[in-house]
């Protein structure tokens, strides 16, 4: 299992990685290289504490039981909130088909197979449906990633991959990166090295300017899909090597809970408020959110604690 020093970086990095989803959803795609690399981490992070809890030895059932019984009620209580507004917005398309797989964030596979989406819900709800997806096929992953070999030969087949299909299948999103940072995380969870953070650092940043370089001042952007990979990996070595815990930053983790709240509504309560500047607009629909996400995600606590209560007694009278 990572130590603290691990956990606190990665409970830090996600809330931060999800406030930067939010920037720029909010500003558009002119922040979408910092919203990349925070969808990377988002499933680096996945992956990564995925194969450092079940590792080898795990039941499928228990997998799957804890899975299920971790994100259900946040599903129920987040669809029920986002039901009435939609119902107040008198929206279109709530009783379609397209609303029982975007409910239970599926609307990804809606998007991957060009099928009309008519319904309110599942905005942007493409990395849920990686993430069912990572989840069904893990056990695969897990048995992949035993040897060191097979498990490196794989990451390279799937990293040609995901270079392939960025250049050759266009999403519109950095779904085929993403993607690959899930099983990176794997692999990572069983083969980390230890590299010192601030070369890490040092890396990062030297990736970025020169990206930078090549976009500004030599107008290349062909190449930006290898330098945001490259950046995503230093991120994400350096939240395994580094340590954030002397940074003023443990405040964020009283969001860390609600972060899957904050990612399905945030861009349903987006507010442009006529006369104040887009920054105002911002931060207040930020607090808007934040402040939704914290009560939908208490409720959801309760919820959960009602489902162990129930089943605990159900066992019990069995």
């Amino acid at each position: 299992m990572p130590d603290e020093r691990v956990s606190y970086n990665f409970s830090i990095a996600k809330v931060l990685s999800i406030l930067m989803v939010v920037i720029g959803h909010y500003f558009g795609s002119i922040l979408w290289v910092p919203t990349t690399i925070a969808l990377f981490v988002f499933a680096f992070s996945s992956g990564y504490f995925t194969s450092q809890k079940y590792n080898n030895n795990y039941s499928m059932r228990s997998f799957w039981k804890a899975k299920i019984f971790r994100l259900l009620p946040s599903l129920i209580i987040i669809n029920i909130f986002l039901f009435v507004i939609f119902v107040y917005q008198q929206r279109s398309g709530i009783y379609s088909w397209q609303s029982i797989p975007a409910i239970l964030g599926m609307s990804g596979i809606l998007e991957w197979f060009h099928i009309q989406h008519i319904t309110p819900y599942g905005a942007g709800l493409w990395f849920f449906t990686l993430l069912i997806i990572f989840y069904a096929v893990y056990p695969l992953l897990d048995k992949l990633n035993r040897q060191l070999v097979t498990a490196t030969t794989f990451l390279i087949v799937l990293i040609l991959m995901a270079t392939y299909l960025h250049y050759h299948v266009n999403i519109g999103y950095s779904l085929w990166i993403t993607a690959f940072a899930f099983y990176f995380g794997v692999y990572t969870g069983r083969y980390s090295i230890a590299i010192n953070p601030l070369l890490l650092l040092v890396c990062m940043a030297s990736i970025l300017l020169a990206m930078l370089f090549l976009n500004i001042r030599l107008n290349v952007p062909e190449y930006n899909f290898f330098f945001i990979l490259g950046a995503s990996l230093a991120t994400s070595y350096f939240l395994i090597n580094g340590d954030m815990r002397s940074l003023p930053l443990r405040y964020l983790l009283g969001l860390s809970g609600c972060i899957i709240d904050i990612y399905f509504i945030h861009s349903y309560l987006f507010l442009h408020t006529s006369g104040y500047s887009p920054i105002f607009s911002f931060v207040f629909s930020t607090c808007v959110i934040i402040i939704t996400s914290l009560i939908l995600h208490s409720i959801s606590v309760k919820l959960r604690c009602a489902f162990s209560n129930i089943l605990t007694h159900s066992l019990v009278s069995l």
